[in-house]
Order: C-alpha cells, then structure tokens, then sequence
C-alpha cells in the first residue's frame, strides 16, 4: 500500500532473479530461482499479505508474467499460489496469448483458483484465445500441444461458467452467446445453417474429452439464450452420433452431457425430443446388443426425476420403431434408479392413456400400432415386477411418488375400460387390460396400507364426473385389499374408518355411473364387515355405530328402490343393497332389529314383483335370487324374531320360490325358525293358498319342521296346528296325500299313542258320512298310519271298524250286482267308491299287522269278525269294475286288475286276511269263495283273478292249505281245458300244490 509500500529493491531483485533464470538456465541461476521461489512464493504471509495487499498492480504483473515465463514445475507450482483478481488475469491472457505453455498454466489457474468476481472480459478473453487456438493458421505446425491448451481453455472456460452463472455480471455475456455458440460448434464438428462461411476456418477438436467439455459449455449456455443456443446444440449432437462406432463409450458421454438440457430447453426452439432421439436411434445401426444396451444405461442414467419425459419419449420412440429386437428395452430400464424407472413408468402410462384414446403421443409416435400398445403395457409389467423397483415402492419415505404411480395405473385402467368397445381389435385390448390388471395388483398389494387407503380415499372423494370409473374400480381395490388385514391388526381400524365415505356415495343422487359406484360401495361394505367385524366381547377402538348407521343407511336406500322398482336399473341395485343388509344382518344379528321391519318389507316387496309379468327375464332371475338369498340368511340369522315376518314371507306369491333348489330357503325357515313358531304361521298361511303346489310347499315345510324338531312337547303344542294343515289339504285336492301322509307320519312319531287315539279320533269327526272325498282321505291317512305303526295301529282302527265294514258292504251291491253290467251301474254310486282302494289297502295293512302278531285280533268274539270280513271282501272278487272307476289317480284302462289283482289290491288283502285267520276251518268258507269266482262263467277276468288269489293264498299258506286242495280239483280240472292263459294259471296252482304234497294229482284231476 502507499502508506506501507513494499521495498522497491526487494521487487527488483525478485523480478531478477527469475529473469536470469529465464535467461540463462545455469545451474546457479536455477539455484537462485529455486530459493526464491521456496522462500518467497512457498509462504503463504508474503503471497497474502505482501502480494496480495502490498503490491500495486504493475509489479503483481512483473513478478506473475516472470513466472508464467520460466516454465518450470516450481515456477507454476508457485503462479497457482499466486491471489490473482479477475482483471489481473484479463492482463495476463492478452499478454500471452501466444505462449501456449503460459496459456496452460493460466488455464489452470482459472480452473483449480476461485473467482473472487465474475468478469465479462475474461470470459470474452479465454474465448478469443480459444478462437485464436483453433484458427487455421493457429494450428500450423501443431505438435500435439495446440490441442493441449485447447482442451485446457475449454476446461477452464466450463469452470469459470459454473462458478460464474448466477452472476449479475455473466448476463451482459448475452450478446456474444451466438458468437461462443458457433465457435463451440465449429470445435465439435458441426455444421449448421445458421452459421456463416467464417465457421469452416476453425480445427474441429480431436479428443472426445474435449468435445464432451465444448458440449458442456454448449449446455450452460442454454439458459442464457435457450433459442439461439439450442438448435446449433443439435448441430453439435449430430456430428457426434455420426462418430466411429467403436468410440460407444466417449459417445454416450457426450449424449449423457446434452440430452437432459435439450429436454429443458427444446421447446425454447420449437423442438421436440424427436429431433434427438431420432437421429441417435439411426446411428444405432449395425450396433451389437451389448454396445447397444451399453449407450443406453449410459445415457440414460444421465437423466433424473425431472428429465422422466424425455426418458418416456425415448421408450416410445424405440418401441415405435422396434429397436427392442436390437437388445430388450427392460434389460437397459432395469440398471437405472428405481425412482427414475417409476417416474418413467407414469409418463408411459400417460403416453398409452393418450394413444388408447387416439390422440397423438406429441411428435414422437403419431399414429401408434397394436403392436405399440401391447409392447408398452408389457414394459410397464415388467418394470413393476422389477425387485428392485418393488423394494423402493415399499419404502415409506417414497408413498407419494408410489400414490401418484397407483393413480396413474388407475386412469390408464380406466380409459381401456372405456375404449374396449370403440377399439377395432379386441384382441389387443384384452391383452393390454390384462397386463395393466397385473402391474396394478402388484403396486396395489406393494403399497402400505396406509398408502393405499389414502390413495383410494382421494379417488373417491374426487368430485369430477369423467373420474367416475376411477372411483368404480377404487372400491373394488379396497374389497380385494381388506382379505388380506388381520381384523385385530391397527390397519383394520383405518380401513372401517372409511365407512362413513362410502356411506356417502350411496346417498347420491342415481344416474348410470353412480349406480356403478353404488354398487361397489355396497360390495366394499360387505367387504369390511365380513373381515373386520368383531363381536362386542372383543374390544376394539371402533365401535358399532359405524356398522349400524351403514345398516341404516342401506335400508332407506332398500326401501327407496322399492317404490320405484319397475326400473330395471333399479331392481337390480337393489340386489346390491339386499345382500350387502343381509350380511350386516349376519353379523349384528338383534342389535339389527329396528331396522329389520324395513328391510323385510322391501324385499317382500321385490320378491313379489319378480312373479308378475312386467319384469324382463334377465333382471327377474337377478332380483329373485339376491332377494331368496336375503331372506333365507334373514331367517339363519334372526330365527327367533321371525314371528311378524313369516306371514310376509308365506304368502302365495312367495312361496312358488320355495322351490329354488339353489337357494333352499324352506330348509333354512324349517331347520331355523322354531316349531312352535312356524307350523302355526305355516296352518294361516294354507288358508290363503290356492294352488296345488302352494300346498304341497306348506305340507313339506311342516314335515321338515317336525322332524328336525326333537321336543315331543314341543310337537305336541302345535299337534292342533298341524292337523288343521292335514285336513284342509285333504279337503283341497286328495292328490296330495303322498305329502300328507308323510306330514302325518312326521307328526304321529313325535306323540304318544294317548295323543294318536285324539288325532284320530278328530280325523274320524272330520271325515263325516256323506263326503265322499273325505272318506277316501280318510282311509289313505288310516292306510299310511298302519303301514307305519303296524300293529300299534290297531286300537285306532277298531275305533272305526263298523265304519270298514259298512264300507265294505255298501260297495259290494254297488260292483256286485248279478244280472247287470257296468254299463248299467249308476255313475253316481260309482263316484261314492272312490275310498275303496284306499281302505283296502288300509285293510291289507292292518291284516298283515295282526297276522304277524297271531291273529287274535281277527278272531276275537269267536271268529265273528273274521267273518264279517270274508264275505264282502270275497265278494268283491266278483264285481265289474267300469272303466269310470273314480280311483283317486285318474281312470284306469283296466280298473278291475287295478282294484283287485295289482299289488295292494283286493287280492292282497285277502291274502293278509286269510294269513291272520290261521287255521283251515276258517279258510274253508274263503276258499269256497275264491273257488266260486274261478269257475264264474260270464267274465274272464274274474275267473283269472280268482286263480290269481288261489295261487297266492296256496303259494303263502303253503302245506296248510293243501287241506282244502281236494275241493279245488274239480275247477281246476275244468279250467285246465280253458282258453291258453286260464289253463296256464290253473297249471301254476296244480303244480305248486304238487310240489307241496310231494305226489303228483294227475289221477285226481
């Protein structure tokens, strides 16, 4: 300073000491230089404090330009220690731009010292000299050092612009950014139309490093004049890519340099990323996959977050273009950060939501094949499958990059959804679906659950129509993701927190979409409540009130649909709501009561409207099934609360669904509901049926209640009921006495005898004297009563025995009458008969019943009432039965074989009779009866049916009977000279007689 200068002496002989060394390279000379740059330049108080705040500027330029000079390591050892300001070095440069060595060591001062201020004029002096350096007649005689200090001056040109690029004063550079632009481009090799004649004067640079560094410079340049600067870049960029193919390495690092400031700043330019990709891909020609593969992780990994769309352009370009036959595109995508992978994997969703939907994927692929759309939902799959990838979705510090990339999914399902009917090729789509399924399961199930709900819950809550699909396939995400949570776990908490959202999507208000969302909102709370519900002994942080208010809710919405159910949109959400109360119901149970009235009347009322006619076939089947399937999981649920409800549920219009074999639901009312409870709603319910299989329902839910019924208190309290459903399905249609007898039966082995006599006994009142129908109901529950209890029967049979037998005997006259034919029997006596097969058969049972106990019964009062039975019954052998016969099944062609020899018939009875009677003296009056009706002259028939009942009381009596044999060889003798099928007969008996006698009867007959 002036006030302190330094000693003009010590300048002087500092400045001569390196000037002899300069001169004359002595090895005293360098001795002395050597000290003085050790003592002086090596200590950092003279460099600081003298030279740098002591010195005025001509001896700072004295002692540096000395050193710049001798060009020894110490003398540059010691210049870099030097604290140059900016203008020092502006002297500095001009005043050796011509020594290269000093050049170097200047260009490395720049570039290893820090910029205390930025200097325009430096800038405009390193780019002189760089200009200067790659003239023509700069380079002659070049030995290799020219492009040396080039490569120095670009690398200390590319460090003074960063360390200067923020500055104030860098901006006024502005004008000459054209200027430095072309240089730069001259020196790669370019060649653009922008640039003048004069570019053609300058060396291209010959190392890659240097062209990199140029590149750079052209980078850094962009943000000052993005415009001007960007379109002599691309120049640059496509001698580059033009290079020898087997410098790959250098070549990527050059595009790794421009290809994330071109993505900045192409539109500055009116480029796109088309402009670049597309001559880097052809350059690619002829390249192995290895170097191929090699470029691209090279320059790709270059870029980062903010630069995914250049990377999703690029994919696209390539799969466009199939250049993944060259090496596959995952194989390079799966060596960069998965960050990156994801951002990309989001603009591709983008870019295939755009090409779906026919719009243009900007420049890069402007009419997209099928063949574009399955390769880019296929690398979307397998980036996602990536483990890498997975791992980093999984992280918690990423959720909102992962959210972003769910969503993204989720509108990309969503537009295919939509284009699936416009799109010409079916095929193509059902391929991309299936794929963009499979990446969205698996980012679904890889998101933290608290993620995911988070996710979901901003689908749902979007407001915007055109998301409604979005919203559609969020609930259904939110179904599928609830199986797999532990309902003690913390997560089950978050997700039941969600019912108070889905609770508001059905409030609102019905069109098409909404009816969609309804539904699946309907689904998701089933959903919730089949995995999380737990019952109040466990404790949890949420309470029912959630549950009970969705219960709530879904009945008003229940009973809403009802009045309005003709719409078919309508009916069929209700199915929806039906089943979705239904497993609220399941699992609340009597805390679901006040709403079940509600709930009751409105599936009542849909069941009803599915039997009307105004239903179309499809929604008929739906509704009918979803509202069975309600009720009967109603009824398993809430059997003990059924009372008000069965009335509803058994009335006619109903009860034909009963008989749904896939629903089942009389087995659930009858297994379920108790049977004090139901068999009195079943007997009010039979009073209002008028069909035949409404009856037939009734009587089969009142068997199945009764059986499963273990109590006989129980069925002995509703004894009166279930007599009441007996008799007035006899009094309906006597063809339902298969399922009345099987109710009867049912209920008989669940009382006492005590209780049977009284039942009885009713029957017996019931049945009267004149009704015909009746009688033969009557007689067909006597019949099946005896099948069943056999021998316990016959008390209860002996109550009516007069009743049998005057039966019996009122037919006999009727059937019987000798001198006339069927044709003259009056039709109304005949109708009367319609009980005769019935008590027959009733007989036949009660007769092998007392035969296997003996046959006292029959015999008691000395045989009186055997013979009370022997007459009639015998004589009915002889009747002509017409074809009118009113048997209870319709007439029969042949109504003489069917009343008196088929199985059950009066053959049969006799059979039992005789069987019970037990001894030959008894037989005798049978047989001779018996005998009379084979040797009957008139009718065929009758003498058939009397050998009929000969062979069968031979064949069951066996040896006793042979007794009465000789009083049958006389008709038998003359029977085997009949017509062919007689005599066959009489033969059967002849020689089963003989077989029993062990003697032929040859010389009898």
């Amino acid at each position: 300073s002036l006030a302190d200068p330094y000693p003009d002496g010590m300048i002087d002989g500092i400045v001569k000491s390196l000037e002899s060394a300069c001169d004359d390279k002595s090895d005293g000379n360098n001795y002395i230089s050597s000290c003085v740059l050790y003592t002086v330049f090596g200590s950092d108080s003279w460099c600081n404090k003298i030279f740098n705040e002591r010195l005025n500027r001509q001896d700072r330029m004295r002692i540096a330009n000395q050193l710049l000079q001798l060009q020894t390591a110490e003398s540059n050892k010691s210049f870099l220690r030097l604290p140059l300001p900016a203008g020092d070095i502006n002297c500095l440069l001009k005043e050796n731009c011509q020594n290269l060595v000093a050049l170097a060591t200047l260009m490395d001062y720049i570039r290893s010292s820090p910029v205390s201020s930025s200097s325009a004029e430096t800038t405009n002096e390193m780019f002189a000299i760089l200009e200067s350096l790659s003239s023509s007649s700069g380079m002659l005689d070049n030995d290799g050092s020219m492009d040396f200090v080039r490569h120095s001056t670009l690398l200390a040109i590319l460090e003074y612009c960063h360390s200067s690029s923020s500055s104030p004063k860098m901006k006024k550079q502005e004008g000459k950014v054209e200027r430095y632009t072309k240089l730069l481009v001259a020196l790669v090799g370019g060649s653009d139309s922008a640039f003048d004649s004069k570019t053609s004067a300058f060396h291209p640079l010959t190392s890659w490093k240097s062209k990199k560094t140029a590149l750079s410079i052209l980078s850094l340049l962009c943000s000052q004049e993005a415009a001007k600067v960007v379109p002599s870049m691309l120049a640059a960029f496509l001698n580059c890519v033009q290079e020898e193919k087997e410098l790959h390495s250098s070549r990527t690092e050059i595009i790794s340099t421009i290809v994330p400031v071109f993505h900045r700043y192409c539109t500055a330019s009116k480029l796109s990323m088309l402009d670049l990709w597309t001559p880097f891909l052809n350059s690619t020609a002829g390249v192995n996959a290895s170097q191929f593969q090699q470029s691209m992780v090279g320059t790709l990994s270059s870029l980062d977050d903010n630069d995914c769309s250049a990377l999703a352009d690029f994919i696209c370009l390539l799969l466009a273009k199939r250049i993944t036959k060259v090496a596959p595109t995952n194989a390079f995508l799966a060596q960069l950060e998965p960050s990156l992978q994801i951002n990309c994997v989001r603009q591709l969703c983008n870019r295939l939501d755009k090409a779906i939907m026919g719009q243009p994927i900007s420049d890069i692929v402007k009419s997209p094949t099928n063949h574009f759309f399955v390769e880019v939902s296929g690398l979307i799959l397998q980036i996602l499958a990536n483990k890498l990838v997975q791992d980093y979705i999984q992280a918690s510090d990423v959720s909102s990059l992962c959210l972003q990339l769910w969503q993204d999914l989720m509108v990309l399902q969503t537009t295919i959804i939509q284009q699936t009917e416009s799109n010409g090729d079916e095929k193509m789509v059902r391929i991309c679906k299936r794929k963009i399924d499979h990446s969205l399961t698996g980012v679904q199930y890889l998101l933290p659950i608290p993620v995911f709900l988070a996710s979901v819950t901003a689908l749902i809550e979007d407001g915007e129509e055109s998301n409604q699909l979005c919203k559609s396939r969020a609930l259904r995400m939110i179904s599928e993701r609830t199986s797999e949570v532990d309902p003690m776990a913390p997560e089950a908490d978050l997700f039941m927190e969600l019912m108070p959202l889905i609770l508001r999507l059905i409030k609102t208000d019905k069109n098409d979409i909404d009816v969609i969302i309804q539904q699946d909102a309907a689904v998701v709370i089933e959903g919730l409540i089949r995995s999380f519900y737990l019952p109040p002994t466990v404790k949890r942080k949420n309470d029912e009130g959630p549950i009970l208010e969705a219960l709530k809710v879904c009945a008003e919405r229940l009973s809403d649909l009802s009045s309005n159910k003709e719409d078919d949109i309508n009916s069929k959400l209700a199915c929806s709501f039906a089943l979705c109360t239904a497993t609220l119901l399941k699992y609340l149970k009597a805390r679901a009561l006040p709403s079940l009235p509600k709930i009751m009347d409105s599936v009542m009322d849909f069941l009803s409207y599915t039997e009307s006619d105004g239903i179309d076939g499809d929604t008929q089947s739906l509704v009918h099934a979803s509202m069975l399937q309600t009720v009967k999981v109603i009824v398993d649920s809430l059997p003990q609360f059924m009372i008000p409800h069965l009335g509803k549920i058994l009335t006619p219009a109903i009860l034909p669904s009963f008989r749904d074999e896939s629903n089942d639901l009389g087995a659930t009312l009858a297994n379920r509901v108790p049977a004090r409870q139901l068999i009195p709603a079943l007997s009010r319910a039979l009073q209002k049926c008028s069909d035949a299989c409404e009856y037939q329902i009734i009587l089969s839910l009142t068997t199945s209640s009764i059986e499963k019924t273990s109590s006989r208190h129980e069925i002995g309290a509703v004894k009166s009921h279930v007599l009441k459903i007996i008799l007035l399905s006899c009094d309906f249609d006597v063809s339902l006495m298969d399922f009345i007898n099987k109710t009867l039966i049912a209920m008989i082995m669940k009382i006492s005898e005590a209780q049977l006599r009284s039942i009885y006994t009713s029957i017996r009142e019931w049945r009267g004297d004149d009704n015909h129908k009746r009688k033969f109901a009557f007689w067909a529950l006597s019949a099946a009563l005896s099948k069943e209890l056999k021998s316990i029967f016959i008390p209860c049979f002996t109550s009516v025995l007069n009743d049998a037998i005057g039966e019996l005997e009122s037919a006999v006259p009727i059937l019987c009458k000798q001198g006339q034919i069927s044709k003259k029997v009056k039709v109304g006596s005949i109708d009367s008969l319609l009980y005769l097969p019935a008590l027959i058969a009733c007989l036949n049972q009660v007769f092998s019943a007392d035969a296997r106990e003996g046959g006292d019964w029959l015999r008691e009062d000395g045989d009186k009432r055997y013979h009370t039975f022997v007459e009639p019954l015998t004589k009915l052998l002889l009747a002509r039965v017409p074809s009118d016969f009113p048997f209870s099944t319709g007439t029969s062609k042949n109504g003489y074989r069917q009343l008196i020899v088929d199985d059950g018939g009066l053959i049969s009875c006799i059979i039992s009779l005789a069987s019970a009677a037990g001894n030959d003296i008894l037989w005798k009056s049978l047989n001779h009866s018996v005998l009379t009706a084979c040797g009957n002259e008139d009718y065929v028939e009758i003498r058939q049916a009397g050998l009929i009942c000969l062979f069968k009381l031979i064949q069951t009596l066996g040896e006793e009977y042979m007794v009465l044999i000789p009083e049958c060889l006389p008709v038998l003798s003359e029977l085997l000279e009949a017509e062919e099928e007689t005599a066959a007969l009489a033969r059967d008996c002849v020689e089963l007689s003989e077989d029993l006698l062990g003697e032929s009867l040859e010389d009898s007959l």
